[in-house]
């Protein structure tokens, strides 16, 4: 299950990446992995993401319960291995 809200500042999404970890995106750039989709749409709610973006205006509202995002279904195999940050900063970065 992908979970999605669109926020003024960009689109947030949470998606299962493999061994029970779900990773935050925002307009698809990596923010932060999570071991569940309800931490990473609290941290989103208190703007605690890291993302500075989002996390300097508190004034921005997001929903706190996952039952406010809009939710997709992934079929099982479009769920990448799992993915280290070294990982992800290698492919990104071509370290």
């Amino acid at each position: 299950m992908v979970f999605r809200y669109d926020s003024p500042v960009g689109t947030f999404t949470i998606h299962p990446v493999g061994s029970g970890q779900f990773e935050l995106q925002i307009d698809n750039a990596f923010v932060a992995s999570y071991r569940s989709p309800e931490a990473a749409a609290l941290d989103v709610s208190l703007h605690a993401t890291s993302w500075n973006e989002w996390d300097l205006y508190p004034g921005l509202v997001a929903p706190q319960s996952l039952f406010e995002w809009e939710r997709r279904r992934v079929h099982r195999s479009l769920i990448p291995p799992e993915r280290t940050k070294h990982s992800f900063f290698e492919s990104v970065l071509g370290l």
